[in-house]
């Protein structure tokens, strides 16, 4: 069980290098949704990204995981690709007018939650 949402806790989207919060709930509120139309579990690999770790992971300097904006995604389910998740989150309005990125390499989806007058561009 989430603390932020069902499915999702706020642990989940600490900065991996020092455990800053900074994750937008209409993001995890997306997720969620996304969540609910696959029926599968969602991993967050990468939430909120500080400067610093942001900048050490190769980042794009207006990420906008730095926003608070962006998670990277996965679900262990093998019937569940990234391919399926992209797709699903294309129908998804906050993913939609966002980002939705399948990083074959690192088996993940980059989904930014367009969030108006936030999202870094």
């Amino acid at each position: 069980m989430g603390d932020l949402t069902p499915n999702f806790s706020k642990e989940e989207f600490l900065c991996k290098c020092c455990a800053k919060e900074g994750i937008n709930l209409y993001l995890v509120n997306a997720l969620q949704e996304l969540r609910h139309k696959l029926g599968v579990p969602l991993f967050v690999t990468s939430g909120y990204r500080c400067p610093h770790n942001n900048k050490d992971c190769g980042g794009h300097p207006r990420s906008w995981h730095m926003a608070g904006l962006a998670a990277d995604v996965y679900s262990p389910d093998p019937d569940v690709d990234i391919n399926t998740i992209a797709n699903a989150a294309k129908t998804i309005k906050a993913f939609a007018d966002g980002q939705v990125k399948p990083y074959l390499h690192k088996k993940v989806v980059h989904l930014g939650a367009y969030l108006e007058n936030a999202s870094p561009q």
